[in-house]
């Protein structure tokens, strides 16, 4: 199956989940912070922090976007998404982190587990056979 690619800047993206092979996906999401469970929204609004995580999940679309680094090694870069659109579901679970900080690290620091179910928006495109 061949894979699309987006060139920003001197990377070359590669998406799993995209148009060109008409996939999307949905999201579990384990939530580990140093904080009591619940109260997600205590340490900076809900919607922003998973608006911040699902822009992580895609590839950028310009130059600006990829931040300028340079690139060492190969230039290709795999991502989840070509684009935040194809999430069509997500679920949030909150853990209490129990470990002590490091110093470089602080208490805002967070862990999180990301499961991922593919799902093809039209099965029986050859582009997406077998997923």
């Amino acid at each position: 199956m061949p894979f699309y690619i987006w060139d920003a800047g001197e990377f070359a993206w590669t998406p799993l989940v995209s148009y060109v092979h008409d996939l999307t996906c949905e999201l579990e999401i384990e939530w580990f912070r140093r904080e009591a469970p619940g109260g997600i929204v205590g340490g900076g609004d809900l919607d922003n922090r998973l608006k911040t995580l699902l822009d992580g999940l895609r590839m950028p679309m310009t130059e600006t976007e990829a931040g300028g680094a340079r690139s060492e090694g190969s230039p290709r870069r795999l991502c989840l998404l070509d684009d935040d659109k194809r999430v069509r579901a997500f679920s949030v679970r909150t853990y209490e982190l129990l470990d002590e900080p490091s110093a470089d690290e602080g208490r805002a620091a967070v862990e999180l587990f990301i499961h991922v179910t593919i799902v093809p928006l039209s099965p029986n495109t050859y582009m997406n056979i077998g997923m």
